[in-house]
């Protein structure tokens, strides 16, 4: 009924009701009609896009696998001075490059990787936190740049976001150990234990454990996996 109404005068959907469907279609995992509406709606018939719908074309890219894809709309986003990236658009772009391993081409894709820090910071300072940081820092450790990377941890840490959820902390705590900041590491994982007091925050989950545990597995120190396995006693009991 939508692609009917989109050939009348009078009675055309509206961007929200385009939106409405596009979005029910990614819902539905079915992301190819949703790229299809998306062209249908808003190329085609020339139906005035928002954010929301950019949103919407670059989520279903992300999940077909088509990386690039989502970040040519993201480019074009960035250029056109009607509709700039919102923090969901940023979200959706980081979580989907860091699903895909491409940690390095979340930032080298664009022109700097400071650049797309300092737009992190302006567009949504409540998402820049220890997953786009370990994004940074992953890369920095990679470009043999050890000081920034550590710059930019040590900025979290004065920023107290140590509070953070679990599944963030568990990210940071990889690159750290992957980098050989296993110190660093310990530290963190040791903070998280501290910062968990349910029911009122939740600062660890089972795949903290795991992610130390096989730490120390990995390195041969069979009685410091056993001391860390017992602390999962004591935190399943808070």
């Amino acid at each position: 009924m939508a692609r009917q109404s989109a050939f009348s005068a009078t009675t055309r959907p509206t961007v929200f009701t385009c939106n409405a469907i596009i979005g029910a279609m990614l819902h539905a995992k079915r992301h190819n009609q949703a790229l299809d509406l998306y062209e249908f709606f808003f190329n085609l018939f020339k139906i005035v896009p928002n954010i929301v719908s950019h949103n919407f074309v670059i989520n279903a890219y992300c999940d077909e696998g088509r990386i690039d894809a989502a970040l040519d709309v993201f480019r074009k986003m960035k250029a056109d001075a009607s509709i700039k990236p919102s923090p969901v658009t940023y979200q959706i772009i980081t979580k989907a490059l860091i699903s895909a391993g491409r940690i390095e081409d979340a930032l080298v894709n664009f022109d700097k990787a400071n650049e797309l820090i300092d737009d992190l910071k302006r567009w949504c300072p409540n998402y820049y936190n220890g997953v786009v940081s370990a994004t940074y820092m992953q890369w920095c450790f990679v470009q043999r740049r050890e000081k920034e990377a550590m710059e930019c941890y040590n900025s979290l840490l004065n920023r107290k976001c140590t509070m953070m959820r679990p599944e963030t902390c568990n990210i940071l705590l990889t690159v750290l150990l992957s980098s050989g900041k296993k110190t660093e590491a310990w530290d963190l994982f040791h903070d998280m234990l501290d910062n968990h007091t349910p029911p009122t925050f939740h600062g660890v989950d089972s795949n903290t454990f795991i992610v130390m545990v096989n730490e120390c597995f990995k390195l041969g120190k069979v009685d410091e996996a056993l001391a860390t396995l017992k602390k999962v006693g004591t935190w399943n009991q808070a």
